[in-house]
């Protein structure tokens, strides 16, 4: 998962796939 996008309504396979996903996007865009 190197850039992720986020789109309104999108799904995860789990909570760790999200959190993973969440880590993947600040630290590329310093949020």
């Amino acid at each position: 998962m190197k850039s992720p996008v986020f789109k309104v309504g999108m799904v995860f396979a789990d909570v760790v796939e999200l959190r993973k996903a969440l880590t993947a996007y600040s630290i590329r865009n310093r949020v």
